[in-house]
């Protein structure tokens, strides 16, 4: 009889974990903002093909460590896109997608 508690109870803290576990967010980025305005580009080039056009203060999710001056920034559509390091912040905060 106490095993079989025992085991119940093993068994519903496992599928209590697992729950747990699915519903976790998953982090996509790191809290970024525009320090002035400024642009995304397709490539981390300022000759590369601009994709919007950032105003100052504009929240922006960061992906990654910045190389070479630019820094990955994930855009609405899903698409990665690049801004130069030097006119963010980035700030202490993860950002999360999912429930």
């Amino acid at each position: 009889m106490v095993m079989r508690s025992v085991r119940i109870a093993l068994v519903l803290s496992a599928i209590l974990v697992a729950g747990l576990a699915a519903a976790s967010p998953k982090v996509i980025g790191k809290l970024g903002q525009a320090l002035q305005a400024t642009t995304i580009h397709a490539a981390p080039s300022a000759r590369s093909r601009v994709y919007y056009r950032v105003p100052r203060y504009l929240y922006l999710v960061l992906r990654g460590e910045p190389k070479n001056g630019w820094q990955r920034v994930l855009m609405s559509n899903g698409a990665d896109g690049y801004v130069r390091a030097d006119v963010l912040a980035r700030l202490p905060y993860q950002v999360t997608a999912g429930t």
